[in-house]
């Protein structure tokens, strides 16, 4: 039996033309061991460099996930691996950081 399913959310991006596209978590999950998500993910890379559209990937949580999407050419994201999530008040602000952080 084939499976058949829609899928209207690609349409949103060539009607809103944004600036930035976010991967869903479950595309970057398990991305090292899934063709599939390798040949998406590397298909949505090809789509963001001729739109000039940033590509960010959500939820990077493995070493082997993260070398695999910079290799697909993903180059922004944020998850566990890269840094655990922060309290914005814990944050420093732009004033006390200085002129050369900014």
């Amino acid at each position: 039996m084939m499976r058949v399913r829609a899928f209207a959310g690609l349409r949103y991006a060539l009607d809103l033309q944004p600036d930035i596209v976010k991967l869903d978590l479950a595309l970057g999950r398990r991305i090292d061991t899934d063709p599939s998500r390798q040949a998406l993910v590397s298909s949505l890379c090809d789509f963001s460099a001729r739109t000039s559209t940033l590509l960010v990937a959500e939820g990077i949580a493995s070493a082997e996930e993260f070398a695999t999407l910079r290799e697909l050419g993903v180059a922004l994201g944020p998850g566990y691996l890269l840094g655990r999530p922060t309290r914005l008040a814990d944050l420093p602000r732009k004033a006390d950081v200085g002129p050369a952080a900014a």
